[in-house]
């Protein structure tokens, strides 16, 4: 019998372009698309009810985190027929021609590694200004709420687990001669 305790999947993903509506919500739609921040990238508006906006072919409906640079969005592609999640950089970054061509460049660069413990890229572009990457859009949960759920503690087959894949997605990219100095848990 499997350990109740073991850390979930790491690669699963739901193509339904409507399957997030309900935790959407939403029946109006403001005439500009923006978070509440004025950080906030700026969509175009979607025709759909609930969704935050539109970025080229992308259906943005769900910040799913922000950090210093980006936000990351759950969005659908509309040209093909699937759910991602959409990194879009913050337009005060963006404005510095230096860090859009560095943002777009790692995306490219990323893109060439595969593995299944590295996050595939489907596509990488920009927008009125806005640059975006749409990846592969992961199931799961993020490691210190795992951590929090399990009195802080992993069991020795999860650490191991956890400490092969990372190795194994960082071989993927030596292999692919990139040295990755930003790796997410």
């Amino acid at each position: 019998m499997p350990d109740p305790r073991e850390l979930p999947p790491t690669k699963t993903q739901s193509d339904h372009p409507d399957a997030l509506a309900s935790e959407v919500g939403g029946d109006t739609q403001p005439s500009v698309v923006r978070r509440d921040d004025e950080d906030a990238p700026p969509f175009r508006p979607s025709e759909h009810a609930g969704e935050v906006g539109r970025l080229g072919r992308y259906r943005v409906q769900k910040l799913l985190g922000q950090g210093g640079m980006g936000a990351v969005y759950l969005a659908f592609d509309e040209g093909l027929g699937r759910r991602v999640a959409l990194k879009v950089m913050l337009p005060k970054f963006a404005a510095v021609p230096a860090a859009k061509e560095r943002f777009l460049r790692e995306a490219r660069t990323c893109a060439t590694v595969a593995s299944e413990h590295v996050v595939t890229l489907f596509d990488v572009g920009e927008e009125g200004g806005t640059p975006f990457i749409a990846m592969e859009l992961l199931q799961g949960h993020p490691l210190d709420s795992f951590l929090k759920q399990h009195d802080g503690r992993l069991t020795i087959p999860q650490v191991l687990r956890a400490g092969r894949e990372v190795a194994l997605g960082l071989a993927a990219a030596h292999a692919s001669k990139l040295i990755h100095r930003d790796i997410k848990p």
